[in-house]
């Protein structure tokens, strides 16, 4: 999304998220991509499991909710 409330950032993202049955949905806002920074929330059927201000720490925070997941069922 562009230039929205995180409160309508984060409605979006958990409609999607309901509407496509996905497991997670990563929300952000274009307009807080910048140079070396990108913030986003990562939402599941709970809620935001996190939020990270970085294309790596976005990438960890994926990695570690999911790795979770799978131990956690394992």
């Amino acid at each position: 999304l562009v230039d929205v409330t995180k409160e309508e950032l984060l409605k979006v993202a958990a409609d999607n998220l309901a509407k496509n049955r996905a497991d997670y949905v990563l929300a952000n806002d274009l307009t807080s991509i910048k140079e070396g920074q990108h913030h986003g929330y990562l939402l599941d059927h709970t809620g935001v499991k996190g939020e990270a201000n970085s294309k790596s720490a976005i990438a960890q925070l994926i990695l570690t909710t999911v790795a979770a997941r799978v131990v956690n069922k394992g």
